[in-house]
């Protein structure tokens, strides 16, 4: 389907509103820099880097709380956390 990073992740303000019909321009333009489509069930069958893949629902892909956090909490969009926080 799609590469996905964590901005693109939020549903708020990509899938909700733009669904399957926007196009990568239509995400980008919202400030997702791109889509994360979550056509199945409302969730996305995500490919992790130990190999492993899941479909998580939506709400455990993107958390707004994690976004908003100082610092931002990335979870399981980066291997590292604290190298990742100390590079923003």
């Amino acid at each position: 389907d799609w590469w996905s990073h964590w901005k693109g992740a939020n549903y708020f303000k990509g899938w909700d509103k733009l669904g399957m019909h926007g196009s990568v321009q239509d995400y980008k333009n919202a400030g997702c820099g791109g889509p994360t489509l979550y056509r199945h069930n409302e969730g996305a069958n995500l490919a992790f880097y130990d190999g492993h893949a899941e479909r998580l629902p939506k709400q455990k892909v993107w958390v707004q709380a994690d976004w908003d956090a100082n610092p931002k909490r990335p979870g399981m969009w980066v291997a590292v956390p604290e190298v990742w926080n100390s590079y923003r």
